[in-house]
């Protein structure tokens, strides 16, 4: 009797544990949901302001509206950018996810030259599986660090003794691009590319591609 009974405390322990277990999952999952919807109710208000292509609904936004194809999706990002230049700026929700084209060079540059506004966004995190955590994908004081190694690199006195091969090569690349009018859609990588490699190889090695 005594095995017995200590059997079915046993059991009970372990349903009640089990239960603990789950409903301690459950609440951590339902506290991080309201966590979510509150930081997207709070963005949503924040965004109110700025002016939309057309109303968003919440939680999908604009993604109803959004074009499946990618080259359909980008010629609507034209379309759009066209269509709201008059604008300083418009705002576009991609899902719970808000985006802010910037459209009046002295906005921009608020942003480019903010130091306080250097934490990129999440969505960089796709490309550092293939670029790594470069100058291009890092964020924040890390970012920072690197930016300013290079910053010497970019100054104007040493992009002025460029412009010669700048000008000389881009005029061969538009040169290549207009054999590919009203051809339809063609893969223009190579050609940036060559034109690219020509500039520094023509400057620092004194050789084109």
């Amino acid at each position: 009797m005594m095995w017995l009974w200590l059997g079915l405390i046993g059991q009970k322990l372990l349903l009640w544990g089990a239960a603990s277990a789950v409903s301690v999952a459950g609440a951590t999952v339902l506290l991080n949901i309201l966590q979510m919807l509150a930081n997207y109710a709070r963005k949503w208000q924040q965004m109110r302001p700025i002016p939309s292509v057309v109303r968003a609904y919440p939680l999908v936004g604009h993604a109803l509206l959004m074009k499946p194809n990618s080259a359909d999706f980008f010629q609507q990002l034209i379309q759009y950018t066209e269509e709201f230049r008059h604008l300083p700026l418009i705002k576009l929700w991609i899902g719970p996810v808000p985006l802010v084209a910037l459209y009046k060079a002295e906005n921009v540059e608020v942003i480019l030259t903010s130091s306080k506004q250097i934490d990129k966004s999440f969505m960089y995190k796709f490309l550092q599986p293939w670029l790594g955590l470069g100058l291009l994908t890092s964020t924040g004081n890390k970012w920072r660090s690197r930016r300013k190694l290079l910053t010497p690199t970019f100054h104007f006195t040493i992009l002025e003794d460029f412009l010669d091969v700048m000008n000389e090569q881009a005029n061969i690349l538009v040169d290549k691009l207009e054999n590919h009018v009203n051809q339809g859609a063609f893969n223009c990588f190579v050609h940036i590319t060559l034109c690219a490699l020509d500039i520094i190889c023509g400057k620092s090695e004194g050789f084109m591609l």
